[in-house]
């Protein structure tokens, strides 16, 4: 469904979200340890989403990684789109190309209704709601440390 990167970039900016982390600058290292991503792979994803405007980013000694608006005005989408594209809320399960209400795989049907299903989540669930949800609700957003890959 949603790319490694696509996942850790969601996880990052909910992080980011936290009451605790906004509006501070947290250093991508803080973050990769906290979610147990590489420090490098993470890197990266930070600069795609900073990039596109999601993220906003400075290196240095003051420098660190930040919401660049405020979480309630940042959806899931932007992220997903950011990083995955559109291509869950547009392609075949199965991967077949050219898979349509005309020419539909077996699994067409279902998998359009879950398919706008989930592209309705995503556009509904917004930074703040989601890490208010992680807060209040004690949820989590990494996986613990002995689950590590």
């Amino acid at each position: 469904m949603l790319s490694q990167t696509c996942i850790y970039g969601i996880q990052t900016c909910i992080f980011l979200a936290l009451p605790e982390q906004v509006e501070k600058r947290v250093r991508v290292s803080t973050i990769a340890e906290e979610l147990h991503i590489s420090p490098t792979f993470l890197s990266k994803i930070v600069n795609q989403l900073v990039q596109v405007g999601i993220l906003k980013s400075v290196r240095g000694v003051s420098g660190g990684t930040w919401l660049a608006k405020p979480a309630q005005e940042i959806k899931a989408v932007d992220i997903v789109l950011a990083i995955d594209g559109n291509r869950i809320f547009n392609e075949c399960l199965l991967g077949l190309p050219g898979c349509n209400d005309r020419n539909p795989c077996p699994f067409h049907q279902q998998w359009s209704n879950v398919r706008l299903q989930l592209l309705a989540m995503f556009q509904s669930s917004t930074l703040d709601t989601l890490a208010a949800k992680v807060n209040d609700l004690d949820l989590r957003i990494r996986q613990h440390k002995n689950n590590d890959h």
